[in-house]
């Protein structure tokens, strides 16, 4: 039996596949974040530890042809994580969660993705292979429209509300709640940075009680999303009705809320490019990955083969299909 490993990490999770080499899903394992720009090196490396040996128990490494561990900011630390792990580094390939997101996503070599989870950026690439990237400058210096973007804008708005200089908004008492505090002056005590991103439910939760400072922070993420993506439209001259963009990861599961103003952002300018929903996650496109260094191709086949049967293992494991 040959295998195919794919590994897909952020700042808040991380999802590993193992596949066999006709794009069946047999394995998926779910652990925490594991880019150490969030979580730090040591609990970085020791998730994807775990996360490897629970996903690949009772199997011979010397079957596994490719693995491909997609996670922004593990690079730096890649002779450690090597040391650490018995495998052929021939057969093993650690890299951003730029292509996985993009190849999952789209399922074909061009066009253009934007990814909003943890962190955010805008990846194009034409026909001619040309490649463009917009964004991608991590949580201090950038990540506009991300999860972490969006939770320190809702910790801001909730200190300014508390300090007398910004309007009410519910978000104060599901903050206190989910920090388990009882006034929003001890925030400063409590406030970890691995934790920011995930108020984005508390922020969407917000939105359906019709808070307008949520809905102003999701608003101003899908335009600032849409703004990146114009501009890999631009310099790739991707206005054309051969080329798909897709919003993927975590933040674009808001759905309307979110979708529907970042559209509108774009066709305010192009009107030809496709604008779509995902193919796949960015786990699967890492899958996508270790196929294309066998040498594998995306056939019809496959795809149908990676849809049904990771589909269906997300049931069987939690009841629903993401």
């Amino acid at each position: 039996m040959v295998y195919y490993l794919g590994i897909d990490g952020g700042g808040t999770k991380t999802e590993a596949l193992l596949s066999d080499a006709v794009g069946n899903i047999l394995r998926i394992i779910k652990a925490a974040g594991s880019n150490p720009n969030f979580v730090g090196k040591d609990s970085a490396l020791k998730t994807i530890i775990e996360l490897l040996s629970s996903i690949l128990r009772e199997i011979d490494l010397n079957e596994i042809s490719q693995a491909v561990l997609c996670i922004p900011g593990i690079r730096d630390y890649k002779e450690e994580l090597f040391e650490m792990i018995d495998f052929d580094r021939k057969r093993i390939h650690v890299e951003g969660d730029d292509l996985n997101t993009f190849y999952g996503a789209l399922c074909k070599e061009y066009g253009a993705v934007v990814l909003t989870g943890t962190g955010s950026f805008v990846l194009g690439i034409d026909k001619t292979g040309k490649k463009k990237v917009v964004g991608g400058w991590g949580p201090l210096i950038g990540d506009l429209g991300s999860g972490y973007w969006m939770g320190v804008s809702a910790l801001k708005a909730v200190t300014k509300y508390f300090d007398g200089l910004g309007r009410k908004t519910v978000l104060a008492d599901k903050i206190k709640k989910f920090y388990g505090i009882e006034d929003i002056s001890l925030l400063r005590r409590v406030v970890n940075h691995s934790d920011i991103s995930l108020l984005t439910p508390l922020i969407l939760e917000a939105v359906s009680e019709k808070d307008k400072i949520s809905l102003s922070i999701v608003k101003k993420a899908a335009k600032d999303l849409a703004k990146m993506a114009k501009r890999v439209i631009l310099e790739l001259k991707l206005d054309e009705e051969e080329y798909d963009l897709a919003i993927a990861g975590g933040i674009s599961n808001f759905g309307k809320i979110l979708w529907e103003p970042f559209t509108r952002e774009i066709r305010s300018r192009y009107r030809k490019i496709n604008i779509t929903k995902p193919q796949f996650t960015p786990s699967v496109g890492s899958i996508l990955i270790a196929l294309k260094e066998d040498n594998i191709p995306w056939s019809y086949k496959i795809l149908k083969n990676l849809k049904t049967s990771y589909e269906r293992m997300m049931k069987d494991a939690y009841g629903n299909v993401f």
